[in-house]
């Protein structure tokens, strides 16, 4: 292998040739369907291009931290289930001697036994810092009796302490503190379903309640827990990446074999770069419930900086004795096709 190069497994071969003074690729149609006789495709390093000063990715030009939201999906549901009262966590202790540099899974689980008298299948599995493993029994009560064992069970010379699961564990408190009445326009026609208005709300900063029966139907109106209203914005370019599809409509023969080199040479295993669409859409806000102190000066930094981590300005108020309640309704009107604070429409343009 030529220093400075690796590897990439590709199901097709795509050796370069120059035309023009441009990089074209080459396949031939019989590797292409039979994926027979196929090359490994060799990738320089970067180290071959020493005049580079920075490269894409690098520690130092990355941020130090970011914050997202994601919601709940139902397989982590499933698994919360399955864990529930079952699962406990646990952690080696340092004893006579330093924990052991390793500590077998199998070592664990038959010290649990000799301590506990459980004869039921024990699983054990690596965990997150500062835990060394999550212990999944068959019952809640033989969970609470590993649980009551905790620093008694001796490994190594280490005693090892035990807690029980929960998806909590391990999590900070925050909030979404504004329910939200929001639309949107101009949504593809495959894209106006669950999951994706749920990626949508999750990125704008908040989470999905459930959809609302829209004025107009040309627009998608739903309700969603925000964090701040402020910071969402009144257009939106969401770029939706490609998939690659067989075709579904009749074609000539010949224009089926150019067709099929094309979706094989295009699969997201060998492709340097992923092909998106760009849709710009329209966001309005339509309600807004408010608990929080009134906007009587301009607006404050917490009401419109969007990256703000002071979630305890929201979640104080109103809970300390003899504040008043100022819970309000905001409500905004709203046009299909117009931006949010924009120019009253003409006659004749719909509210959504």
């Amino acid at each position: 292998m030529p220093p400075g190069y690796f590897v990439t497994s590709v199901g097709i071969d795509l050796s370069c040739t120059a035309r023009d003074g441009k990089a074209t690729k080459t396949l031939d149609l019989e590797q292409a369907k039979g994926g027979g006789g196929m090359e490994e495709r060799w990738i320089r390093s970067s180290r071959c291009f020493p005049e580079e000063v920075a490269r894409r990715g690098e520690p130092e030009l990355r941020p130090e931290a970011g914050h997202i939201i994601a919601s709940r999906t139902p397989e982590m549901e499933a698994m919360r289930n399955r864990l529930f009262g079952r699962a406990s966590l646990a952690t080696v202790h340092p004893g006579r001697w330093p924990p052991p540099t390793s500590v077998a899974a199998d070592d664990l689980i038959q010290a649990i036994r000799q301590h506990c008298g459980l004869v039921g299948q024990i699983q054990a599995s690596v965990s997150q810092p500062p835990d060394h493993f999550l212990l999944t029994v068959q019952s809640g009560d033989e969970c609470t009796s590993v649980v009551m064992q905790s620093t008694l069970v001796c490994l190594h010379g280490c005693a090892v302490s035990f807690c029980r699961w929960s998806h909590a564990y391990g999590g900070d408190k925050s909030e979404l503190p504004f329910i939200t009445v929001l639309s949107i326009d101009g949504l593809p026609e495959d894209a106006r379903e669950l999951t994706f208005i749920k990626n949508v709300v999750n990125g704008l900063g908040g989470e999905f309640v459930k959809f609302e029966t829209p004025v107009d139907r040309r627009s998608i109106r739903f309700r969603a827990w925000m964090r701040n209203p402020s910071s969402i914005p009144k257009k939106l370019k969401i770029e939706i990446p490609e998939t690659v599809r067989q075709p579904t409509l009749p074609i000539e023969e010949e224009e089926e074999e150019e067709l099929l080199i094309n979706e094989l040479t295009e699969t997201p295993v060998e492709r340097l770069s992923k092909r998106n669409l760009i849709f710009e859409v329209l966001i309005h806000v339509h309600e807004v419930i408010d608990q929080f102190p009134l906007i009587t000066d301009g607006p404050t930094a917490v009401d419109i900086d969007s990256s703000s981590e002071t979630d305890q300005d929201f979640t104080d108020y109103g809970e300390s004795p003899g504040v008043k309640d100022v819970t309000r309704r905001h409500e905004f009107p709203c046009f299909v096709n117009t931006v949010d604070g924009s120019i009253p429409p003409n006659k004749g343009i719909d509210p959504c």
